[in-house]
Parts: C-alpha cells; structure tokens; sequence
C-alpha cells in the first residue's frame, strides 16, 4: 500500500513538473524563426545586438488590419508602387512606399513589429561600429542584385540590404543604392521623414530625410 501510495505521489510530482515546462512562456524570438505579413510573405528573424530584425524589405500591400493600400504615390493617402510597376522587382526588393503609408497608425508592420524607428537604425549603426562600416556589414553580397563594385559588402548578419532605388512619378537607381524610410517624423518639417541610404560605391550609411516619395522599410520588432 505504502509502495502504491509512493508511485502515485512520484506519477503526480512528474505531470505537475511537465506542465509546468510545456507551460512556461518562451522569451520573444525564442520559438519563431520567422513572421508572415498580412499578404502571406514570410520574413526571417535576425539578430543584430539587442534587436531583432526581419531579413529583407518589406512587400505587404495592406495595412495590418486588412485594410489595402492605395497602388499610387501621389495624394496624402499612404500607397506603394512596384518599380517600374514591374512585380518581379517588387517580389526582390520590395515595394517602394510613401512615408503616408509608414506613419499611417493602422500600421505596416506584421503584429508585434514596427517599421524601424530613426533611434532603431542609430542603434543598429552604432551596434556595427558607426555610419563608415555599418553599410558594408548590412548590404547583400554579390553583384547579382547590387550594381559593381558593390564595395565592402560581408553580409555579417543575413540582413540583406538591396538596393530598391526610389519612386516618385517614374523610378530611378534600382541597384546603386537603397533608400529606407525611417518611421520617425522630422520636428521642424512636418512633411519630411527620416531616412538612411546604403551605397554600391560604399560601405557607409548615409543619414537623410526627405518629403514623401517612394523608398524601402525595414521592420524590427517591438
């Protein structure tokens, strides 16, 4: 009896300890490997420092509600194009985006992510050693998709910075350089938004801003 009695304390101790394991919560980016946005485009998780990163730029044409997108830059609405209106460009590089669509509050990020505020990109720089080197260390290798020589490029974390050019009326650089719309707006200008270049030339990023047209986004998560 004594002996039974000891099993079933020992059978009980076991089940409690197991659903206590399996019902732990995970820490963010400890299970997932990957994000799928609202149109099915699935996106891996890096990490670079303290952040966590999606790997490539962003293609969505909805907002995370659901909501859809306007198919032109022009207007006070946010929009996307594809370059060129080309889809096999936007399905490499992403769609250019007007910085409407970036600050719009319904959001273009998949759930629990942002498009990267100016202070996520100057953490991200300083995390890989400042404007001079961060490019290289962050720009896809190869000349497949950057034009030669595509200096400095290693890749080091798979973030894979293309070169999405830019939009407004027509498109143009597709190759030399990419532009990324930062999600933070410029006090003294209200028109204008933050913004980072990456080079073929180069391994440096360059800091800007500008007034709405169409560049690239990049999300991190909250």
């Amino acid at each position: 009896m004594r002996g039974r009695f000891t099993l079933n304390l020992l059978a009980f101790i076991l089940m409690t300890c197991l659903l206590f394991v399996t019902g732990c919560k995970k820490e963010p980016g400890e299970e997932n490997t990957t994000v799928t946005d609202y149109d099915g485009n699935v996106y891996s998780i890096i990490k670079i420092g303290d952040q966590e990163w999606l790997d490539r730029n962003l293609a969505v044409t909805h907002y995370r509600n659901g909501d859809p997108l306007n198919v032109a830059l022009g207007g006070d609405q946010g929009a996307w194009i594809n370059y060129n209106n080309d889809p096999s460009i936007g399905a490499v590089y992403g769609k250019p985006y007007n910085s409407q669509a970036v600050h719009d509050a319904r959001g273009l990020a998949p759930e629990g992510w942002h498009v990267a505020t100016r202070d996520d990109w100057t953490t991200l720089i300083e995390t890989l050693g400042g404007l001079a080197v961060a490019g290289g260390k962050l720009k896809e290798t190869g000349t497949t998709h950057w034009e030669a020589p595509n200096e400095g490029a290693t890749d080091e974390y798979g973030f894979k910075a293309l070169p999405g050019g830019y939009a407004a009326g027509d498109s143009y650089y597709l190759g030399r350089y990419g532009g990324f719309w930062t999600s933070t707006m410029v006090d003294q200008s209200p028109n204008s938004t933050y913004m980072f270049y990456f080079y073929a030339e180069n391994t440096t990023v360059e800091p800007d801003s500008s007034t709405p047209m169409g560049f690239s986004v990049r999300c991190v998560r909250d």
